[in-house]
């Protein structure tokens, strides 16, 4: 961790606080959303020099839009499994900064809350874990908007349709991401595919969501 304990200021000069942006945006994700092998893959070893996060589309999104945002993916992550580090499944990690913080939902709500969960569950039925989430998410911040990203693999989009129909109408979206890019490692996609590609159609799919919002 880094403790800020003061700056030193030269003769003259002022400081002043930083202006916060206008909205802000919750990104959950495993290993795509997280940054991994967007530098490539073959013949690299270390992940020190394979994976970049400021190149993946959560990163890009976030800076697209012009929006406080985090960004909170593990690789390997999912709805019936941990992720990387021992972290717990997203049913047991949505609300935790870490292990016994509390995730605050109240000062500063998000304007948005962006999925993309499913990748690591397989052919798992995942509905009802994602419902119970997008739910307590739903409690926590009422006025905050939910989307459900389809996995880039196709897999769990018609379970997380399901997701959205059973919640109440305007506060979850489900969104279709077919067609947005083909693996180029056969699951994680490289930065210029993050840069290019899925920022864009990602961007899209969030505007209209965060036009609604009460904060526009």
């Amino acid at each position: 961790a880094v403790l800020f304990r003061g700056m030193t200021l030269e003769d003259g000069a002022k400081a002043r606080a930083p202006r916060r942006r206008k909205f802000n945006l919750l990104i959950f994700g495993d290993s795509i959303t997280e940054g991994v092998r967007t530098l490539g893959w073959e013949g690299v070893q270390n992940d020190t020099d394979r994976n970049d996060a400021v190149r993946d589309y959560s990163f890009q999104v976030g800076s697209m839009l012009a929006a406080e945002f985090g960004v909170v993916a593990f690789g390997a992550s999912g709805l019936t499994h941990a992720g990387s580090g021992g972290v717990p499944p997203l049913g047991e990690s949505w609300n935790q900064l870490w292990a016994d913080a509390a995730r605050d939902f109240a000062t500063h709500p998000p304007d948005l809350v962006l999925y993309n969960e499913g990748t690591n569950d397989g052919s798992s039925n995942i509905t009802d874990l994602m419902l119970d989430v997008v739910r307590k998410v739903h409690e926590a911040a009422p006025r905050t908007r939910q989307l459900l990203l389809g996995p880039f693999d196709g897999q769990q989009a018609d379970n997380l349709r399901a997701v959205v129909a059973a919640m109440p109408v305007g506060t979850a979206t489900f969104g279709d991401t077919k067609g947005f890019y083909s693996g180029d490692d056969g699951l994680h996609p490289f930065g210029y595919s993050h840069v290019a590609d899925i920022t864009p159609s990602v961007v899209e799919l969030c505007l209209p969501l965060l036009a609604a919002s009460a904060r526009w």
